[in-house]
């Protein structure tokens, strides 16, 4: 099986460079990194779903076999 997309895990640091900026990170930790992963989601989504995806999504596309079918 052929993966589409490879989505990167978040780097050990991320945590470490969270926390020297983000004033509520010791009591909302759990929820800042629910958000960061969404976001990582959501780039991945957009850069996946191009125009040229969405027009094969819409209107199909034809495939031509080995054996000469299409």
């Amino acid at each position: 099986m052929k993966h589409l997309a490879y989505i990167p895990p978040f780097p050990d640091s991320l945590q470490d460079e969270l926390k020297t900026f983000h004033m509520k990170w010791n009591t909302q930790q759990k929820d800042i990194l629910a958000h960061c992963r969404r976001e990582l989601m959501h780039g991945v989504w957009q850069f996946l779903l191009d125009d040229n995806f969405l027009h094969t999504h819409r209107y199909g596309m034809v495939i031509h076999c080995h054996d000469g079918i299409e």
